[in-house]
């Protein structure tokens, strides 16, 4: 029998309306469990056929089959070339099942999306290994400009601090020299009261000299205290330690300060605690010179 399609015709086998059915390897391969037939691969060429069954059977079908297939060959358009003609053709749609190409198309898809991802991922740290290199470069730049910069300004520190010990120097050297330069008619003056006190002389001229003699010595303390900064500074200061009275001490200074108190019309009195010891030991010299600072600031 004669079918249109070659689902109809694996129908009519498997109601058994036929006993076989003439079909293509690509559709059997996919059909044949669908319609739970078993497939015998015939190979359809231009060439002679030869069929075969058992001897002495199915003589009819054979004679038949003979002259159907001289009769398809004799004919263009017959089932036999429609058969060749769909063999030789390309793979029919439907060989591959819909969601495989989905799927496959889907995977495609992810494949490239992930090639482009990778791309702009590449060029991305491309970009910014640049800029990383770049960056690395100007802080090298600049860390070389930080430290030429701090080169320069410990040289200028140096040569500052050179420079201002040069000066501490000649500082001192200066006070050194002028308190010398001083001292020296301070030293006369002084000799010169010790003499004129050795003297008979009128007890309010006598007094008079005492008092120009604790000045003279007050004013070579001072000198002696100009001399004592640049000891200061240069480590050398040493503190007297002598036995001294105190007495004697606020006696100076009465008379270092009583002059001036007289002509601003101020009174000037010492008190001090009896239970201080009359006798001390220190420096006297720098004793009074602080009691006789803390007067005048007054």
């Amino acid at each position: 029998m004669l079918v249109k399609t070659l689902d109809e015709g694996y129908r009519a086998v498997g109601e058994g309306q036929a006993d076989a059915v003439v079909t293509n390897s690509f559709f059997a391969s996919r059909n044949g469990l669908n319609y739970r037939l078993r497939e015998t691969p015939i190979i359809f060429l231009p060439s002679t056929l030869y069929f075969a069954t058992a001897k002495g059977m199915n003589a009819d079908l054979l004679a038949r089959i003979d002259a159907n297939l001289s009769d398809w060959r004799s004919d263009a358009n017959s089932i036999y070339f429609d058969a060749m003609r769909r063999s030789m053709a390309s793979l029919p749609e439907g060989l591959v099942p819909r969601w495989v190409q989905w799927l496959l198309a889907a995977l495609g898809s992810g494949l490239l999306l992930l090639l482009l991802i990778n791309l702009l991922l590449r060029r991305k740290v491309e970009r910014r290994t640049r800029a990383l290199v770049t960056t690395a470069q100007e802080l090298r730049a600049e860390r070389a400009n930080l430290e030429h910069q701090v080169s320069d300004r410990t040289a200028e520190l140096l040569a500052a601090k050179e420079e201002a010990e040069r000066l501490s120097r000649v500082k001192s050297d200066f006070l050194a020299n002028m308190s010398h330069e001083i001292r020296t008619p301070m030293n006369a003056i002084l000799g010169m009261l010790y003499l004129a006190l050795k003297n008979e002389l009128p007890p309010a001229l006598h007094n008079q000299l005492s008092k120009a003699q604790g000045a003279a010595r007050s004013l070579l303390g001072i000198i002696n205290d100009i001399l004592d900064f640049s000891k200061i500074e240069a480590g050398k200061l040493e503190i007297e330690q002598v036995e001294f009275g105190l007495d004697a001490v606020l006696e100076q200074l009465t008379d270092a300060i009583g002059y001036l108190t007289q002509h601003k019309g101020i009174e000037f009195l010492i008190r001090y605690d009896p239970a201080i010891p009359q006798r001390l030991i220190g420096d006297p010299l720098r004793l009074g010179r602080f009691c006789s600072t803390c007067a005048e600031t007054q």
